[in-house]
């Protein structure tokens, strides 16, 4: 039979492993902010700063669009083959089909 203890020791383990609510949408912000800089750098014809935004980016929060537009910065920095592997991985995340021309090409 379990202990008290031992039952309190994982809730409390359990509870500090679940993001709250304000850090999932703190890392959603962030990953806006870092994408829109990678957008930035891409417009500003440096694609080798937006590899290292779009990574960031897409570390606090994975999507579709993101994992693409990381793979086109890496193509830009002749780094094709790991810009193919985000192209697979942004197929992988579009679910509605929205990146899928840009990721199969």
């Amino acid at each position: 039979m379990p202990s008290p203890h031992n039952s309190i020791l994982c809730l409390v383990v359990s509870l500090t492993l679940v993001p709250t609510a304000a850090e999932a949408q703190d890392a959603h912000a962030r990953a806006r902010a870092l994408f829109g800089q990678g957008v930035d750098a891409m417009d500003a014809n440096n694609p080798a700063a937006a590899v290292t935004y779009f990574e960031q980016s897409y570390t606090s929060y994975a999507r579709a669009s993101t994992a693409c537009n990381l793979a086109l910065a890496l193509e830009r920095t002749a780094r094709g083959c790991e810009a193919v592997r985000w192209y697979q991985q942004c197929a992988a995340l579009d679910s509605q089909g929205a990146h899928r021309d840009q990721a199969n090409a």
